[in-house]
């Protein structure tokens, strides 16, 4: 693409001729491109206009990368090239224009960094997990000293509070661990109502008075197979998020029910790379 004479007309320069590549990127036929300002064919910032058409006054050429926008709105990241053309007089004339659409080429760059970006929290997770370990450690066998010779029942009931969160502590240090080293977690039959009734009793000691929590779990209810620790992370998660949901106080049941479900709808469901909910985050 080409812009005409001048200093005032470059910094807001029409095209007088475009090509097919310039077509297939922007969406713009030739005939709709030619003599339209760049501002309305791709949406070229002000600010970034001003720098280019300096360093071509100034070099006579710049490359850069920029971000503009296709006919129907679609961003594009593309590597630019422009070279500045002078008349006989040494005047410009005008601006020729080459680009590359480099916008999967990006997409996968920030995609690796982002793979190493979790590579080295997974790395320092670790770390942090085991110097947990070492801290856990003490606390825990020191509980059942303060066990020994105690009848108070309140002191008891606190002491066993005190032992259930530190080994839910050690739990999750465990499974950091494990997650950082590539071992997968350990799946045992567990009792759904154990784990609902504990955390009924950690969200009502830790939640806002003005949220009543109700737990609502069948008789018959069934035992299921999983990691404990992982689905005591995953309730949790859920009622925190729904205390957030309710600032000014509300209601939050827990509720189980038994369900079988088809094994053609498991399969639709089963996560794939291609998933955006199943994305690291």
């Amino acid at each position: 693409a080409r812009g005409p004479v001048g200093l005032e007309q470059l910094t807001t320069y029409r095209y007088l001729v475009t090509d097919n590549g310039a077509e297939r990127l922007y969406g713009w036929t030739s005939a709709e491109a030619i003599g339209r300002k760049d501002i309305d064919l791709f949406a070229l910032s002000t600010e970034d206009r001003e720098t280019i058409i300096h360093d071509l006054l100034r070099d006579g050429h710049w490359e850069g990368e920029c971000q503009h926008k296709t006919r129907n709105g679609k961003e594009v990241i593309v590597d630019s090239y422009r070279t500045l053309t002078k008349n006989q007089n040494g005047k410009p004339r005008s601006i020729i224009v080459i680009s590359n659409d480099i916008t999967e080429k990006k997409k996968n760059q920030s995609q690796t960094l982002r793979s190493q970006r979790l590579e080295s929290i997974g790395t320092l997770a670790g770390g942090v997990a085991h110097d947990l370990n070492n801290i856990l450690t003490p606390i825990m066998m020191s509980i059942e000293l303060l066990r020994v010779n105690e009848t108070d029942k309140q002191r008891l009931d606190t002491i066993a509070t005190i032992s259930g969160c530190a080994h839910r502590g050690a739990d999750m240090v465990r499974q950091v661990l494990a997650f950082a080293r590539g071992v997968e977690g350990e799946s045992v039959e567990l009792d759904p109502t154990n784990t609902l009734q504990d955390i009924e009793k950690i969200c009502g000691e830790t939640f806002l008075k003005t949220i009543q929590i109700k737990c609502i779990i069948p008789k018959d209810i069934w035992h299921v197979l999983g990691d404990t620790t992982q689905l005591h992370q995953v309730l949790l998660n859920l009622c925190v998020n729904a205390r957030d949901a309710m600032p000014f106080g509300g209601f939050l049941t827990l509720s189980a029910e038994n369900m079988t479900i088809m094994h053609k709808f498991l399969r639709a469901w089963e996560p794939t790379s291609r998933d955006p909910m199943f994305e690291l985050a």
